[in-house]
């Protein structure tokens, strides 16, 4: 059998563990495998909580195969899951005779549920990585709705991603194909800045002083995004 693959990921105080708040594991979100590290651990635990199917030419997105979850709302779904969140349920669009209204939530560590409510009252619910939430709300002009919902560091590590996937064109396929190695390279990087300003502050991450390395800004701005 083969081994999953290892990461040098490394989780800070969002995850709540270690003294620190920092724990090396390996990558948090694993899923089919086809885009491992693009998430964290509550996108992985609600993926393998509910029924996803992918989306056709919507890389990181997923639909529920479960037709039961149609008659729950999102607040209902995350409910249900006892989602770990870390912004709060946002309405994106309300809906309307032409349109269905969409709502999101970003998980704690990356990635999150985005939902459509029908007229007919029923829901359509869809599991994101971190690289597909932001593509769709690019799409949807909601990023800015749910950064503000955001803590701070985890607002500007949301939004740093949003405008790099921004910047590639969006025709022909090539953002959908390049936004979740963009996103798990964003992550790596700054998981590494993180580690080396608190390994540089003497192992007090809050210390920006201590061992005369870097300021712990990137551990800042990573606390609530793994």
């Amino acid at each position: 059998m083969a081994s999953r693959p290892q990461s040098a990921e490394l989780l800070p105080a969002e995850s709540g563990k270690g003294s620190a708040g920092i724990v090396a594991i390996r990558h948090s979100f694993i899923g089919s495998g086809q885009f491992i590290g693009d998430g964290g651990r509550e996108l992985q635990r609600v993926w393998q909580l509910g029924q996803w199917r992918p989306i056709a030419r919507c890389d990181g997105r997923f639909v529920s195969r479960d037709s039961s979850v149609a008659h729950f709302t999102l607040t209902e779904l995350c409910a249900l899951f006892s989602v770990d969140a870390s912004s709060a349920i946002v309405a994106i669009r309300m809906g309307n005779a032409a349109l269905d209204g969409v709502e999101t939530v970003r998980f704690r560590g990356g990635g999150g549920l985005l939902s459509y409510a029908r007229a007919d009252g029923r829901s359509v619910h869809t599991l994101n990585t971190e690289s597909g939430l932001a593509r769709k709300l690019i799409a949807l002009a909601g990023v800015r709705a749910v950064a503000a919902s955001l803590a701070p560091p985890a607002a500007a590590v949301f939004e740093s991603l949003c405008r790099l996937l921004e910047a590639i064109p969006d025709k022909d396929g090539q953002r959908t194909a390049k936004a979740s190695a963009v996103c798990v390279a964003l992550r790596f990087a700054l998981a590494r800045a993180h580690a080396r300003g608190f390994s540089e502050s003497g192992g007090d991450a809050t210390n920006p002083t201590r061992g005369g390395g870097q300021s712990s800004a990137s551990g800042r701005e990573l606390h609530s995004t793994p």
